[in-house]
């Protein structure tokens, strides 16, 4: 995964802290990329899509312009992330 892909420059905003992709990479990861079923575990495959989607989105409503993430993936799926039961 790579922020934006080669003919592309990676957005940065000073009132995220971060630049986008990386904002948007810490929210998956904090759970926000948990998809159906919400199961309290983030995949690689949702990490991957959440972020297909939302680099895009976001970067388009807060620049004008999208940016694309550049990601791969091939084989089976596996957590990143499993959420601690309370």
């Amino acid at each position: 995964m790579a922020s934006a892909g080669s003919e592309q420059f990676a957005t940065e905003f000073a009132e995220l802290g971060h630049g986008l992709f990386t904002y948007l990479l810490i929210k998956a990861l904090q759970g926000d990329a948990d998809g159906a079923p919400k199961d309290g575990k983030v995949t690689i495959y949702e990490l991957k899509s959440y972020l297909d989607d939302q680099v895009p989105e976001l970067t388009q409503k807060m620049k004008g312009k999208p940016q694309y993430p550049y990601t791969f993936s091939r084989g089976q799926d596996f957590p990143v992330v499993i959420e601690n039961e309370k």
